[in-house]
């Protein structure tokens, strides 16, 4: 471009001779001729040490390479081709197959007095990016060609080659249905063999009858992909593919090709399978689990490692498979109880019926079902915190610590299913100390279940005069809250002062918060506890006035 500065070959010379892959980026600022730099280009094209190749690499899968790129590009695909260099080979033909994109266009036509239209896959007009659309067709065809030869001349290499590459096309590349036909090289290879497909001279069809629904996989080569040691390296492209059309292709081609190999798939293998981000690749490794004939023989370390996918569909399917093949007696205390804390719906279901079947009797097994209080499935904690207070909930076992930590879950259900667990003449509910850290708690379910205990027993264990007016107080002020659980508290504290007058000037102030609430239903209940509290002991009037100025009372203790 005019006025730009040239860079100076000995500036990139050190540049490269330093290892810093800089130089390319100031290779490609410049937008002109690039000829005067072709000695350091052919001496990076030759170099084969390993920044070297991995700079090759990641400048040929660029796609942002401007036409300022071609020089460089062509030289690496005729070096990479003389070579035999099947990984920078593998990356010429993606990136090739990548440089075309047809687009969809509608044409219409009148037949009968009607409008009908077709659509088409057309080229844009505007030239492609680096080079023009004959050479680009050129590249596409020839890339393909290096690996057909290679399937006739060196069939052991061809299956690892064609792999390698497969794993470098990317979602981005296949935006669109038509962007897998436009994958001229994918396409022989995947579905070179297809009845579906149809191939011209440059560029992939689907038939006239056949749609991209009926597309399975079908390669050139397929005797090649059949032989029992191709197996690996699908499964490679499987774990490995960064886009979804290559990943079915590859678990296609595995169902058909290596149905009886999988049956003997290790755990290990099958761990990353169900691992997957991909949830057809989990469904496919599920379905694995379901039929492999050396699941009895996993070990246990890998039963918990595969329970603890990150999948939510394929776990259902594993824990059918555990309670198919793996006799529970195999678990040790410690797993189930692992096993019960997790938040998956059926692992948590699953723990909790081995931990029910196993017989604990030492005091180390007992104490240890305290770490359910960590469970994580509201859907099953209820049901945990029920069964581990049934067992932690006895004397010579109760421990304070250990049983305040279920009723301070954060998960709802489990505090409500340790209340349940709560029955009477129990070690927790008849200490003091129990109930004194419950009143601590931060929880309002917490508070309205106190509320309710008050009134079914009119008196809890540690329920001094200040712990129950802070306890009325956060039920009364609570503003998403309302209804029975606040009239009970009112009429608990008027029956707390009629009883224990002396706790009058802690609870008094209670009350007035009540009167003056802006709902009319806690006033009105409010008021009618504090004329219910100065009738029964009238020397209470003078507390009143103190606490409720505005409040007039008569000598007969009514208020107006």
């Amino acid at each position: 471009m005019p006025g730009e500065r040239p860079i100076s070959s000995l500036v990139l010379a050190e540049l490269y001779d330093s290892g810093n892959a800089s130089f390319i980026d100031l290779l490609l600022r410049r937008k002109s001729n690039l000829k005067p730099y072709v000695g350091l280009i052919e001496k990076w094209k030759k170099d084969k040490r390993a920044w070297a190749r991995r700079l090759k690499l990641d400048f040929v899968l660029r796609r942002d390479l401007g036409p300022e790129a071609r020089l460089i590009f062509k030289r690496l695909f005729k070096q990479a081709w003389a070579d035999r260099d099947h990984e920078l080979m593998g990356a010429c033909m993606v990136a090739s197959d990548c440089m075309l994109r047809r687009k969809r266009v509608k044409q219409y036509r009148y037949v009968n007095r009607q409008v009908e239209f077709t659509e088409t896959l057309k080229l844009p007009q505007r030239r492609p990016r680096l080079f023009s659309g004959s050479t680009t067709h050129y590249l596409r065809r020839r890339a393909w060609r290096y690996f057909r030869r290679l399937g006739f001349s060196a069939p052991d290499q061809y299956v690892p080659a064609v792999a390698e590459a497969l794993v470098r096309y990317t979602d981005n590349d296949m935006r669109m249905g038509e962007n897998l036909l436009d994958n001229w090289a994918l396409m022989h290879a995947c579905f070179g063999k297809s009845p579906a497909i149809v191939f011209n001279a440059r560029h992939t069809n689907l038939s006239t009858e056949s749609g991209l629904s009926q597309l399975s996989a079908a390669p050139m080569f397929e005797r090649l992909w059949a032989k029992p040691e191709s197996m690996p390296a699908l499964l490679d492209v499987l774990l490995r593919a960064q886009c979804r059309p290559v990943r079915i292709w590859a678990i296609q081609l595995l169902r058909r090709l290596h149905e009886s190999s999988l049956a003997r798939i290790d755990g290990a293998m099958l761990l990353k399978l169900i691992d997957h981000t991909d949830a057809d690749v989990a469904a496919f490794a599920a379905d694995l689990l379901g039929n492999a004939q050396t699941v009895s023989s996993f070990p246990m370390t890998t039963w918990m490692d595969l329970l603890a996918t990150r999948s939510p569909t394929v776990v259902a399917v594993i824990v059918e498979a555990f309670r198919k093949h793996v006799s529970f007696d195999r678990l040790t205390n410690a797993q189930a109880i692992e096993l019960t804390t997790r938040i998956a719906v059926p692992v948590a279901r699953l723990g909790l019926e081995v931990l029910g079947g196993k017989t604990l009797r030492s005091d180390t097994d007992l104490h240890a079902l305290a770490k359910l209080a960590g469970a994580q499935c509201s859907a099953v904690a209820a049901e945990i915190a029920r069964f581990a207070l049934s067992r932690l909930n006895v004397p010579r076992v109760y421990d304070l610590a250990e049983i305040i930590a279920f009723f301070d879950s954060r998960i709802l259900t489990m505090r409500q299913g340790a209340f349940v667990a709560l029955t009477g003449q129990t070690p927790a509910d008849t200490d003091p100390a129990f109930w004194a850290r419950l009143f601590e708690s931060p929880y309002d379910d917490v508070r309205i279940e106190f509320v309710a205990g008050l009134k079914a027993r009119g008196d809890l264990p540690g329920a001094s005069a200040h712990n129950l007016a802070l306890l009325w107080q956060r039920v009364l002020l609570n503003i998403h809250r309302g209804g029975r659980a606040k009239l009970s508290a009112l009429r608990q504290i008027s029956d707390r002062i009629t009883a224990q007058p002396q706790t009058a000037s802690t609870l008094l102030p209670v009350l007035a918060v009540a009167i003056r609430s802006v709902r009319a239903p806690e006033a009105r209940h409010g008021l009618a506890a504090v004329i219910s509290a100065v009738e029964a002991i009238p020397s209470l009037a003078d507390s009143v006035r103190q606490y409720l100025p505005e409040l007039q009372l008569d000598l007969a203790g009514a208020a107006r």
